[in-house]
């Protein structure tokens, strides 16, 4: 429940059991790492250069990433989430699930 009582101090906290890089910024280098290990992006089967033509994306292509496609990758479920906090270097969390 969300305290609506503004006089009260408000205390704000880095994201639990993430490494801190300063104040309020964690490290979230291995989160990232993760995520691209799993390569969460659509992948054209032709050869394409970047930049030499447009590449288009079909309805259906759009309708496989709808779910990933809503993530902010804030990291709020992989730092709230156990299994992630005793093995990050095993489980990829629940972001990259």
């Amino acid at each position: 429940k969300i305290d609506t009582d503004l006089s009260k101090t408000t205390k704000i906290y880095p994201l639990p059991h993430m490494y801190v890089i300063k104040d309020l910024v964690p490290d979230l280098s291995l989160f990232f790492e993760q995520y691209r290990s799993i390569q969460p992006w659509l992948q054209k089967n032709e050869k394409l250069t970047l930049g030499e033509k447009q590449m288009f994306q079909s309805a259906d292509e759009r309708a496989r990433i709808d779910g990933p496609y809503e993530c902010i990758l804030c990291a709020c479920c992989s730092s709230s989430c156990p299994s992630y906090w005793w093995n990050a270097d095993k489980y990829l969390g629940p972001a990259v699930l």
